[in-house]
């Protein structure tokens, strides 16, 4: 793997992902969430209804609030990853921001992280949002 740690907090990795079979009357909702790559543990992780720069960047302050900066952080491609706001925050916390390559999601953790949690649900029958 491209973004294997050596250690606890030196990378993270950022996702966005739909959520299927989104809230009913509500429209689409998206878990935004924050992994330590070393551990796999998922630091800070939030349901929303928008996946904006805003709301990525809530979601990292709750993580660097606990944690402190990772050395680095890796994302996909997305916009609010690469939003002036975003870079930004990168600058100002000494972070180094990395991107996986384009089609190649299994290089990002969270990605595979999330990919095994839905299959686990799905196999157990109890997807949290029908």
């Amino acid at each position: 793997m491209p973004f294997r740690a050596k250690r606890r907090h030196e990378i993270w990795t950022a996702d966005v992902r739909y959520v299927p079979r989104s809230i009913p009357g509500v429209g689409n909702a998206y878990v935004i969430a924050d992994l330590e790559n070393y551990s796999r543990c998922v630091l800070s992780s939030s349901v929303s209804l928008t996946q904006d720069t805003t709301a990525f960047l809530r979601v990292l302050y709750s993580a660097v609030e606990r944690y402190g900066p990772p050395e680095r952080l890796v994302t996909d491609g997305g916009g609010i990853f690469k939003a002036r706001q975003s870079k930004a925050v990168y600058r100002a916390l000494d972070i180094e921001k990395e991107q996986i390559e384009r089609r190649k999601p299994y290089q990002s953790y969270i990605e595979t992280t999330f990919r095994d949690h839905l299959r686990l649900s799905e196999e157990d029958g109890r997807l949290a949002l029908h």
